[in-house]
């Protein structure tokens, strides 16, 4: 659990709920590592109050003596790790009852699987806690390296509710996985920033080399979604992009033209030395990106594959082009006219040979299916929970 300024009675409420609520038979240790916060009461009197108020050796805190950042800390944490299972934690969290039999019970049968817990929501000004009542959140993303929770497709769905099941992503804290696999993927890429793309990197590497995530419904933490106490050093934008960019050159291939499109500034970026990132792509034998596309996130949208055609779709007559506003996270969302001048992100469309006309995530079809009024009103509808429709291309020659 890295930390970096964290309130202290926050920090404290993440331990002690791990504590309480776990059978102490399984609790190996709990590791924080402060990434070289400044606030005094984490400094000696954190140290005085584990000692006075936890068993000796339940808590190991080791301190970096400058900020390093989340990646780096995580990782340092990992190398004094004992466990024979590692969950990463962020310090702001509080875990439910009974969260951390199912995630072992997933990781013990199967040494390449990544389990990943359900996240409920703790408001940051009363704390509330508030659960999660959909067992069917899972978490996707775009080509414009936006992150999201999105939902199962019924075929997805286990024998019951509840049952563990696949998905494409996974968010940075609340997963559990086998120590020895985790080095065995190569860890964390410490040569990224700070933290911010480290979770898509890794879940793309799970895949591609023989792992799978999977989503254990039974286990609930909640998070608390606050304002980040520090600085990136020359903007997050920049950090972000950085590290996304290591990550698409190492596994995309091809596919990157999609995210570069989207985000020029992107593929100027010097990431350094991928290497070391690269090697353990091919110790691993690791599948190509058409693989995940095709079995792990069939539902992200290839532009320029199996389409009659693709690209900004324009009414000439008043020179607007067809807009998904950003709505793209949502199984139904409105469709705009906008002036032409956005990324293939937001004004990006493909005809598919099956006459599908599609965004990177959703299929423009009628609002109803009724009158002829309903016929000429459209919205973003999802294409994986109804048949999508049909439409035609026709080339008008003049």
């Amino acid at each position: 659990m890295p930390f970096y300024n964290e309130w202290p009675s926050v920090l404290l409420r993440t331990v002690y709920s791990i504590i309480n609520r776990s059978p102490r038979h399984l609790l190996q240790e709990i590791i924080l590592v402060d990434d070289g916060s400044t606030l005094e009461y984490l400094n000696k009197s954190l140290d005085d109050y584990i000692s006075l108020h936890f068993p000796q050796g339940l808590i190991n805190l080791i301190r970096n003596s400058e900020r390093k950042g989340l990646i780096a800390a995580r990782m340092r944490g990992v190398a004094e790790a004992s466990g024979e299972i590692l969950i990463f934690f962020d310090s702001h969290m509080e875990v439910n009852i009974d969260w951390l039999q199912p995630l072992l019970f997933e990781v013990s049968k199967n040494w390449s699987t990544v389990a990943m817990a359900t996240l409920d929501y703790i408001k940051a000004d009363t704390f509330l806690y508030e659960y999660n009542d959909n067992y069917l959140t899972r978490y996707g993303w775009s080509w414009n390296m936006i992150f999201f929770e999105t939902f199962f497709r019924t075929d997805q769905y286990g024998e019951t509710i509840t049952d563990p099941r696949p998905g494409p992503a996974m968010v940075g804290a609340a997963f559990a996985i086998n120590k020895d696999y985790f080095q065995h993927l190569g860890g964390y890429d410490q040569s990224m920033s700070v933290w911010g793309g480290e979770n898509l990197e890794m879940s793309w590497r799970v895949w591609l080399c023989g792992g799978r995530l999977l989503h254990v419904p039974c286990s609930r933490i909640g998070h608390i979604a606050r304002a980040q106490p520090y600085d990136f050093p020359g903007g997050r934008t920049q950090v972000t992009n950085f590290n996304y960019e290591r990550a698409v050159r190492v596994w995309m291939g091809d596919y990157s033209r999609f995210v570069h499109g989207i985000n020029a500034n992107m593929q100027a970026l010097d990431v350094g030395d991928l290497r070391e990132r690269l090697d353990i792509k091919w110790k691993l034998q690791c599948k190509s990106f058409d693989w995940y596309l095709n079995n792990v996130w069939p539902e992200l949208n290839v532009y320029d594959q199996n389409v009659q055609v693709w690209g900004r779709l324009m009414n000439k007559a008043v020179n607007l082009c067809l807009d998904n506003g950003n709505y793209l996270f949502q199984a139904e969302a409105v469709i705009l006219l906008l002036p032409c001048n956005h990324g293939m992100d937001m004004q990006g469309f493909s005809l598919t040979l099956d006459g599908h006309l599609r965004t990177t995530l959703q299929c423009v079809s009628p609002i109803g299916s009724g009158s002829a009024e309903d016929q000429t009103q459209v919205k973003l509808r999802d294409c994986f929970l109804e048949k999508a429709a049909t439409w035609n291309y026709l080339q008008v020659t003049q």
